[in-house]
């Protein structure tokens, strides 16, 4: 194949390469750069290479061999290098990105506040007065473990007298993942219709109205 229709029938993959290119290099725009467009990069950057391992093998001119170098060296640099983004995205998410998932989904919001508060508070006053209606939720061993926990003369509250300080490490990663795991079930639970999830969330309402 001559050098100009290898050329004419791949000008327009290097030029596709060589835009996208320019917009990664561009910091101010990367963030606005469409995901969608740029997720094609990598395949395009694989058939780059390909055409300049062929411009090699067939000796062609070197102003092509190093117009195709350049553009194969730019596309590894922004392919391969370290992703020092990833900070201002979470930042950006938390600031911007949340907010507007919130208020996209703010009646589904106040739904879940209100499937877990109401059924929170009606137990709590009841248990308030009642106290005994606690046992109707927790097993004895729960309630006593509760109450030991937030006796008034605990120095820590919240804490039991035998625990030592060895002990917080495990017990900070026990809250991480039982909480973690909350929130994947309250997910997973909206499967069956949401039936699970509406489930889950009345069932922690109770037992944290109970126990507070």
């Amino acid at each position: 194949m001559h050098q100009e229709q290898f050329e004419r029938e791949r000008a327009q993959t290097w030029q596709q390469v060589s835009g996208l290119l320019d917009q990664l290099e561009q910091r101010q725009r990367t963030v606005a750069s469409d995901p969608s467009e740029l997720s094609v990069l990598p395949a395009l950057y694989r058939e780059l290479c390909s055409h300049y391992a062929l411009a090699r093998s067939r000796r062609y001119s070197p102003a092509l061999l190093s117009q195709l170098h350049h553009l194969v060296l730019r596309g590894h640099r922004q392919i391969y290098r370290p992703r020092r983004l990833v900070l201002r995205r979470m930042l950006a998410f938390l600031g911007a990105g949340f907010p507007r998932a919130v208020r996209e989904n703010l009646r589904y919001f106040w739904l879940a506040l209100a499937l877990s508060a109401v059924p929170a508070m009606l137990v709590g006053g009841y248990c308030y007065h009642d106290p005994d209606l606690i046992y109707s939720i927790l097993d004895q061993d729960q309630v006593a473990h509760v109450d030991e926990m937030y006796d008034p003369a605990n120095r820590k509250p919240g804490r039991s007298p035998e625990r030592d300080a060895e002990s917080d490490f495990v017990m900070f990663g026990f809250y991480i993942s039982n909480n973690i795991g909350i929130g994947f079930r309250v997910f997973a639970g909206g499967i069956l219709f949401g039936l699970g999830t509406v489930l889950l969330l009345l069932y922690n309402g109770v037992a944290i109205g109970g126990i507070a």
